[in-house]
Parts: C-alpha cells; sequence; structure tokens
C-alpha cells in the first residue's frame, strides 16, 4: 500500500481505535463484571496503564486449551481497550498474549489475570476441545515472539502470514486460521469489544 493511501487512512484508523474505547467501556457496564475490592491504576509503561486488584485477586475458572481471557481494565491516555490473550497450556496455566508496545508476543503466566479488576473467559461454542487443542497449538507455533504492532491487521489483514500482532488480533488470527471469524463487526480492525462481542463464543462461567 502506497505512503499516500496510508495517510489518508490514518484518520480513520484513529477514528476506529476512539470508538474501540467506547465499545469497551460500554461492555463492561453491560457485562457487570467487576470485582467490589479495592482497585489500583498502576503503570504498566510510559503511556498504558491498567486496574489491578489490590487484594489477592480474583478465582479464575478452570481453563482449557484455546479459551480466550478478556479484561477491560488496560488504558491508554483515557482509551479504555483492553486486553486479550489465549490459553495454549492449561495443565500449567499458560497464556499466548501480544502484551506491549516494543515487545514481542510470548508466554506468561496465566496467574497475572487474576489481578485485573474486570476479567471473563470466553470459549468457542458448540466444537469438541480437539478443536480449540488445535487451535491454541497453531498459535503457540506461528504465533509466539511475534513484533507488536498496533495497526496489525488494518492494512490487508487476512494476507497469508502474519508479520505483527497485537492482543486481540493474535486471538483473531488463530482463530481464522480454522475457519472462525470472531470479529464480530467485520471490521478492519479487531478489537477486544469485537471479540467479547462474538456470537461464536461464550462466558465460561466460575
Amino acid at each position: 500500500m502506497s505512503r499516500a493511501r496510508r495517510r489518508l487512512l490514518f484518520p480513520l484508523f484513529v477514528a476506529a481505535l476512539l470508538m474501540t474505547g467506547t465499545a469497551v467501556s460500554q461492555l463492561a457496564a453491560h457485562m457487570g463484571h467487576c470485582c467490589a475490592e479495592a482497585v489500583t491504576c498502576r503503570p504498566i509503561n510510559f503511556i498504558t496503564r491498567e486496574d489491578c486488584l489490590i487484594s489477592a485477586g480474583q478465582t479464575l475458572p478452570r481453563l482449557e486449551n484455546g479459551d480466550i481471557l478478556i479484561t477491560c481494565s488496560t488504558h491508554s491516555f483515557g482509551w479504555r481497550h483492553g486486553h486479550a490473550g489465549l490459553v495454549v497450556d492449561e495443565t500449567r496455566g499458560l497464556v499466548l498474549e501480544a502484551q506491549i508496545l516494543g515487545s514481542p508476543s510470548s508466554v506468561v503466566p496465566a496467574e497475572h489475570w487474576r489481578r485485573y479488576s474486570t476479567l471473563w473467559v470466553f470459549r468457542l461454542k458448540n466444537v469438541q476441545p480437539e478443536v480449540r487443542q488445535a487451535i491454541a497449538d497453531y498459535a503457540l507455533r506461528t504465533l509466539n515472539h511475534i513484533p507488536y504492532r498496533l495497526t496489525s491487521g488494518w492494512f490487508g489483514r487476512r494476507a497469508d502470514g502474519c508479520l505483527s500482532v497485537q492482543c486481540a488480533y493474535l486471538v483473531w488470527y488463530a482463530y481464522a486460521h480454522f475457519g472462525f471469524d470472531l470479529d464480530s463487526d467485520g471490521g478492519r480492525l479487531v478489537t477486544v469489544a469485537d471479540l467479547a462481542a462474538s456470537p461464536l463464543l461464550e462466558v465460561v462461567e466460575e
């Protein structure tokens, strides 16, 4: 894509980001899953902060490979974009995530999700565990140690090969490889709110 076309599309990208922040905030209000315990806002880099519980944290349901973890507690400059991760090793409690700008995607313990003030676990509906296992295996094999880019997927996201990721795009890409499109609004940018609103997913209760 030419540089001139990218400049023309950039304002649309910014508008999409702003609408994403609104959608994530609406998601939190609609689903109403917010812990009543004391919360602190802590920085994770110079632009991004996350709302975390001061106490020991929430209880995670029994995770299965392919599960999607989502929080609305992550925000940058007042833009509440949220965060998502993909469970890739249920036995060891490991999640594949694209966490922050400047760092590649990586596998991290799921334990840190207990600290978020908001938390949901989503699971693909009406499929065998073997399918979700295959998705987790594929993600771990192909989407680990991929550079983080906020605009991932904005320019030709359905092209073969995944050269960069952001948290929601990583999850979307892994599922799309197996024919499951979790982007609920079909837009150019896959967001955390898009994943949470997907009719293909259901919330896992404790």
